[in-house]
């Protein structure tokens, strides 16, 4: 009994995999595969909306807080060229005055651009609106232009920015496409 054992452990032992039960294993990973690369898309898409949701709120932090800093107008335009079209990207510059147009909250030749960002493909801004402007400012108090900024991606989610006049700065989602918004922060 005990020579069957060894006889049999040493068999095993050195025989290895067959092709059959290779192309069994492979076939079970390639199945299980298959049916999670439609939930990675799915998480891939979100994913980047949250991500550009979350740079858009930090860079209007920053501007609130360069415009503290520098004791001046910071805006953050979403129509850098002034053409009426929202095109996916955004500037954030320093409104001094420079160029003999003092705060005008359009970007003269000589005012610092602090930042340029571009929205990247598969999340769409589609809606930028700040009372009847596409751009927001902070002031010297770090007090704001009231609006929001609305974006979504190729899956219908809906994400977003809310700006009061007192500065402060809101991420926002909506569950029913866009028609009503709700904070993501639960208090």
């Amino acid at each position: 009994m005990v020579r069957l054992f060894f006889s049999i452990r040493y068999r095993i032992k050195n025989r290895g995999l067959t092709i059959l039960e290779l192309i069994t294993v492979i076939t079970i990973i390639s199945i299980l595969i298959l049916f999670q690369v439609p939930d990675f898309f799915k998480w891939a898409g979100t994913y980047k909306l949250k991500g550009t949701v979350n740079v858009m709120e930090s860079t209007m932090q920053l501007a609130r807080i360069r415009a503290i800093r520098e004791n001046s107008n910071v805006v953050i335009s979403f129509d850098p060229d002034n053409d009426s079209m929202i095109l996916n990207q955004y500037i954030v510059f320093v409104d001094n005055g420079s160029g003999n147009h003092f705060h005008n909250s359009k970007r003269d030749r000589d005012e610092t651009i602090v930042k340029t960002v571009i929205i990247p493909s598969g999340v769409n801004m589609y809606e930028a609106a700040f009372g009847s402007r596409r751009y927001t400012r902070f002031n010297q108090q770090g007090l704001g232009l009231a609006g929001h900024v609305y974006l979504k991606n190729k899956r219908n989610n809906y994400m977003g920015i809310k700006v009061s006049v007192t500065g402060s700065i809101r991420i926002v989602k909506s569950p029913d496409g866009g028609i009503t918004w709700e904070s993501i922060y639960k208090k």
